[in-house]
């Protein structure tokens, strides 16, 4: 979408996400519950937005799960060219991976952290060898990458990127450099200081910014020819193949597929949270309540929450695209973090005085510059996701006084 200028985006992007892990931090710090961004919005803003949280927030689980899986299916298929190379045998792997992600998603915390712990490694190494290969051998410098951002037309020819150009492939970005706020969804079940919570997703930010982006540029530093790299089916391999070889090509594809594997686990496991936390705070009929708020006696684990989530990305893999899919997300990741920046202001000015284990630095700028920037970035989407993010929206809004309210007023009745 941004050709070369996706090196620009990501910039940005990193820089709002580190401010936004500041910001979560102090939350994080200060509301240790289950249920991460979804929980803190329905703490610090009214009833009625909670909602429009809550439902942008599960809509994230059902559209980024697939998104993944269906990345993984891809990857597979380059691997093992032999392999159909159709839509529908991408749904198929990918639905494969989803079972065995949502299998060990279920699994306890400790056993899930261990085993994601080991491919966490096997991805660094194969990260931080494809970083020093592609520097090794440049074919341009990163000035001429960031002063002269090109991106191929319709017509295959390499034109300049505009600004418009940049932010729409920022909110792409925004889909991609994300899950670093997973742990605030574990936050009742790990021991120790709440402080630890927000050192937690302030250093998952920095880390996934560094481990995203700096391989992004190295390729395009390393890639031979630029309109080859951007009419690649995978940039990442072209370069791969030009600075490794075809098994240096093999290595890198296995650490997109495992590093795309943690991150499934991780997200179906956090976001089984948020479904339960729903449940919990009985934001839908008794019946539902109590179903998915099912735990499993051995692991502890929302196991109900976790399938529920993972029929419905198992539809979405067979019914859309990878790309459809990481746009739309984007829209959402967005306003969700726009929603809870606004509310930190709300928060200080409720309980100016209260106890805050972990203060943002320099506040206000970071929730500003995050409200701001993404407002920006959801405006240069396409018309069809914020169109999409809208209806939500009023579809929210529209439960939550149809249903919601009058559930509370017969309540305190």
């Amino acid at each position: 979408m941004g050709g070369t200028g996706s090196a620009w985006s990501g910039i940005i992007v990193s820089i709002i996400v580190v401010f936004n892990a500041l910001v979560l931090g102090e939350l994080a710090a200060r509301y240790p519950v289950s249920g991460g961004l979804y929980s803190y919005i329905k703490y610090l803003l009214p009833a009625p937005i909670a909602m429009i949280a809550v439902c942008l927030t599960l809509l994230q689980a059902v559209t980024f799960t697939p998104g993944i899986a269906l990345g993984i299916g891809t990857y597979v298929q380059l691997l093992f060219p032999q392999i159909p190379q159709t839509p529908l045998m991408t749904s198929i792997i990918s639905a494969i991976v989803l079972v065995f992600a949502v299998a060990l998603a279920i699994k306890d915390i400790g056993t899930s952290s261990k085993v994601s712990l080991v491919l966490l490694a096997i991805q660094g190494v194969i990260v931080c060898i494809y970083i020093g290969a592609n520097f090794l051998q440049p074919q341009r410098s990163m000035g001429e990458i960031l002063t002269n951002p090109v991106v191929l037309d319709g017509t295959g020819t390499l034109v300049p990127v505009g600004i418009g150009t940049i932010l729409l492939a920022a909110g792409s970005c925004q889909g991609v450099i994300n899950g670093y706020d997973a742990s605030l969804g574990f936050a009742e079940e790990t021991k120790g200081r709440s402080i630890n919570v927000a050192k937690a997703v302030i250093i998952s930010a920095v880390c996934a910014c560094a481990f995203i982006l700096v391989p992004i540029i190295s390729s395009m530093i390393a890639a031979p020819d630029i309109a080859e790299y951007l009419r690649a089916p995978s940039p990442y391999l072209y370069t791969a193949n030009a600075t490794l070889g075809s098994f240096g090509s093999v290595i890198i594809s296995l650490g997109i597929i495992v590093a795309s594997f943690i991150g499934l686990v991780a997200l179906n496991a956090y976001m089984a949270r948020v479904l339960y936390t729903t449940g919990r705070d009985e934001l839908w009929g008794n019946s539902i309540n109590r179903f998915i708020t099912k735990v499993s006696p051995k692991s502890r684990s929302p196991w109900v929450a976790s399938l529920i989530i993972a029929v419905v990305s198992m539809v979405l893999i067979f019914a859309s695209s990878l790309v459809d899919l990481i746009t739309f997300v984007g829209v959402l990741v967005a306003l969700v973090y726009v929603l809870i920046a606004v509310g930190v202001f709300l928060d200080r000015k409720k309980d100016p005085d209260g106890y805050r284990p972990f203060k943002m630095p320099l506040y206000p700028l970071p929730a500003i510059v995050v409200i701001i920037s993404l407002t920006a970035v959801i405006c240069m989407q396409n018309l069809r996701d914020i169109g999409l993010s809208a209806v939500v929206c009023i579809i929210a809004l529209a439960y939550y006084f149809i249903f919601i309210r009058p559930k509370k007023k017969r309540k305190t009745k």
